[in-house]
């Protein structure tokens, strides 16, 4: 239930263009939930967040074929001058899902 709640909700924040402290907070989040959004998740939501501040258009009406392309210059915007925030945030997330698991 936790996930359709979030899946959701990140729809319906694309409608909107969420502040970079907001846009943080919500990849924070989302980095934690590593038994079931993958690091790739993330670094997607990432990008359709910032894309749809930026570009001040409502992300729920991206083309998926479109999709694809904005990761793609966000990877490429990343490499070249990357966000210390989203960096961080984006590697705790990959931190996270390598830890072994724990056995009682």
């Amino acid at each position: 239930m936790a996930e359709i709640i979030l899946q959701v909700g990140f729809m319906e924040m694309l409608a909107i263009p969420l502040g970079r402290q907001r846009r943080l907070d919500v990849l924070a989040a989302m980095a934690r939930q590593a038994e079931w959004l993958s690091t790739d998740d993330v670094l997607l939501a990432a990008a359709l967040l910032d894309h749809a501040s930026r570009s001040h258009v409502d992300g729920r009406e991206i083309p998926v074929e479109q999709v694809a392309e904005i990761k793609s210059r966000y990877i490429e915007k990343l490499l070249a001058d990357a966000d210390p925030d989203v960096a961080r945030i984006l590697a705790e997330a990959w931190a996270v899902r390598e830890r072994p698991a724990v056995v009682h």
